[in-house]
């Protein structure tokens, strides 16, 4: 995936928050970027910090039953999505001073 990275924005180097905007562009989902060896993600619904543990790909959203019924919700292009919808994690680290996504295939 590194390949695909470099290609955007003609290789200038873009924040993480840059880089969640872009694959849920790109995907048309949401999407959560955890840096490598962490294990701590900020939900995109309730935008609390959980622990998560070390795994990856498409997980349901840990918001508590108060939020998930108050109508939280985001919108990632023209879809509305809800906290049962869930998430993608992306795992991405950071070398020299630039943010470098970890592969990780979607299906």
């Amino acid at each position: 995936m590194t390949t695909m990275a470099n290609s955007i924005a003609n290789r200038v180097p873009m924040s993480s928050g840059q880089v969640q905007v872009y694959l849920q562009e790109h995907y048309g989902v949401p999407i959560v970027l955890r840096e490598q060896g962490e294990t701590n993600i900020k939900c995109p619904y309730c935008l609390k910090l959980y622990e998560h543990g070390l795994q990856t790909g498409h997980h349901v959203a840990g918001c508590d039953d108060c939020d998930r019924f108050n109508g939280i919700g985001i919108v990632v292009g023209e879809r509305y999505f809800v906290p049962n919808y869930g998430y993608t994690i992306f795992l991405y680290k950071e070398r020299a001073g630039v943010n470098e996504l970890v592969v990780h295939e979607m299906s």
